[in-house]
């Protein structure tokens, strides 16, 4: 898959699964690669994707809403050009990060204070994490290459709950299974279904973590952002930048500094 290409948000998958005819889903269930022997090209507005007689144009970076989307056909945008370059992409949740205070950058070297600490998933969240399991029995029950845009819509569902319910791990490593499943029913290049099943297990533990109702790691749970901690400031030299790529669709950059005290 280009890299370069938009990534999708679960929810705008999940509307144009439920808003396509049953015909256009069942075309898709049997043809799931459709789209990479299409002529994709980018422009300065976004992609446009040349799907034999037709034209689908998508925007350059996150698609966040099904508005985003055009086709020339007529049933655009709940047609079959749209579903299958929507599949084709990377499904990635866009995290908005502006309700977060600007808290000063941590010191890895230091020893931290904190205590790990523990969380009881209240009623909601163990809500969330029975439906994810739920939807990943049913993937189990199909088998990956049986997992057809049905399956695939009711597991970014659950996914997109977990996310709104704030348990961070859950849906992150379900996007890694949509991810894979994907990968795995299009025949991509990339595709492990071995991390797939891992990913799948993990999935499960998850779950039953949440599930039990009883006090719980905040590890299962998981965190949208790093934890940060005041430290006194420090002179510091930039020495590298490596890029974060990840099966959940998260994306970024780590960047080291040296320290007036040598450290990194």
């Amino acid at each position: 898959m280009n890299p370069s290409r938009p990534t999708v948000d679960p929810a705008v998958l999940v509307a144009a699964i439920d808003g396509a005819p049953a015909r256009v889903r069942r075309r898709l269930d049997r043809d799931p690669d459709a789209a990479s022997g299409w002529q994709w090209t980018p422009g300065d507005d976004g992609w446009t994707v040349a799907a034999g007689n037709e034209t689908v144009h998508l925007p350059a970076d996150h698609i966040g809403e099904l508005g985003q989307l055009s086709c020339s056909c007529l049933l655009s945008p709940n047609c079959f050009h749209i579903m299958a370059c929507l599949t084709a992409l990377e499904v990635a949740a866009e995290q908005n990060e502006s309700h977060l205070d600007d808290a000063p950058i941590a010191d890895v070297q230091e020893p931290s204070s904190e205590v790990d600490t523990v969380t009881v998933p209240d009623e909601r969240q163990q809500r969330a994490a029975a439906d994810l399991t739920n939807n990943i029995n049913r993937l189990i029950s199909v088998g990956i290459s049986g997992a057809g845009v049905a399956v695939q819509s009711g597991l970014m569902r659950a996914v997109h709950q977990c996310r709104a319910q704030g348990l961070h791990r859950a849906a992150a490593v379900g996007l890694r299974v949509i991810e894979g499943t994907g990968q795995v029913r299009r025949r991509a290049s990339q595709s492990d279904p071995t991390q797939l099943a891992e990913d799948i297990t993990d999935c499960v533990e998850t779950s039953r973590h949440i599930r039990s109702g009883k006090p719980i790691e905040d590890f299962w749970i998981g965190t949208a952002r790093r934890k940060q901690r005041a430290v006194r400031p420090k002179r510091l030299h930039g020495l590298l930048a490596e890029p974060i790529l990840t099966r959940s669709g998260y994306g970024g950059v780590a960047v080291y500094f040296l320290g007036e005290d040598d450290q990194v």
